[in-house]
């Protein structure tokens, strides 16, 4: 289940992006009613052209309605398969499932790639885990992106199974994170109720990115670093934003540290 763990940043606005940045005509899917925080009605996802070239696809969280978001995703590629460059934006994404986007990454891989290592803890011993769980993409059916340029748009409210998928995402050589540090919270969590009602959660697994090293309350580190301010949403600038603009609108895609991974 999603659950918003996130503190007032200030330093993303969706609302500015389609303000400012996307042209007219861009498209919203997947609404969902939710009782729990962020409550309220929203769709998840926004997509549109942020030029001629460049397409985009911002997500609100990732939902376990699997047929949805598989026809989201075709529906993106079939719309905007012809741009010469992506732009997949999770900031202030508070997480959920990370299985049905998987999907998503899946596009834009040539081959099979680890992405990360998980652990199940051990029911009969709590200071120990299970043998560990190899967790990979590989191509999906159907046209591949592994030849487009993709810009991935991170910050510290990128969180949960949001930050899973940047680890799928970040396995790719034409993918480059960008933004701000992610959030840091990696372990899936048990759900219960206690007998007065209150609801509890509890870290069942340790999981850890493809080189087995935990990023547990330290995040995923962008190769390009960038900090909105809140002064800067305010006035009506995402930096971010107009960076990944710029840098895939460049015919030089090696800035920053990504080829160095």
């Amino acid at each position: 289940m999603s659950f918003d763990f996130r503190v007032p940043l200030n330093d993303f606005s969706l609302k500015l992006i389609e303000k400012k940045y996307l042209k007219k005509g861009y498209k919203k899917s997947l609404r969902v009613y939710s009782l729990l925080p962020p409550i309220g009605i929203r769709n998840i996802f926004t997509k549109g052209w942020l030029t001629d070239t460049i397409a985009y696809l911002h997500m609100t969280e990732m939902s376990n309605k699997s047929e949805k978001v598989h026809n989201t995703i075709n529906d993106f590629f079939e719309r905007y398969g012809s741009a010469k460059g992506f732009v997949i934006d999770i900031r202030d994404n508070i997480g959920g499932y990370s299985i049905p986007v998987k999907e998503l990454a899946q596009r834009f891989t040539d081959k099979k790639r680890l992405y990360a290592i998980s652990r199940l803890r051990n029911p009969v011993n709590i200071f120990s885990f299970q043998e560990p769980e190899y967790w990979t993409i590989k191509p999906c059916s159907g046209k591949n992106y592994n030849d487009k340029p993709v810009a991935l748009l991170v910050n510290g409210n990128t969180q949960s199974a949001a930050e899973l998928f940047a680890l799928m995402m970040k396995t790719l050589p034409n993918i480059t994170l960008m933004g701000n540090t992610t959030s840091g919270v990696f372990a899936d969590t048990h759900i219960g109720k206690l007998p007065n009602g209150w609801e509890y959660r509890m870290s069942i697994r340790k999981t850890t990115d493809s080189k087995d090293v935990s990023l547990e309350d330290i995040g995923i580190i962008p190769d390009i670093l960038i900090e909105n301010t809140k002064k800067d949403i305010d006035n009506g600038k995402d930096k971010v934003i107009e960076y990944a603009i710029k840098y895939l609108s460049s015919g030089d895609k090696n800035e920053g540290n990504k080829g160095n991974r």
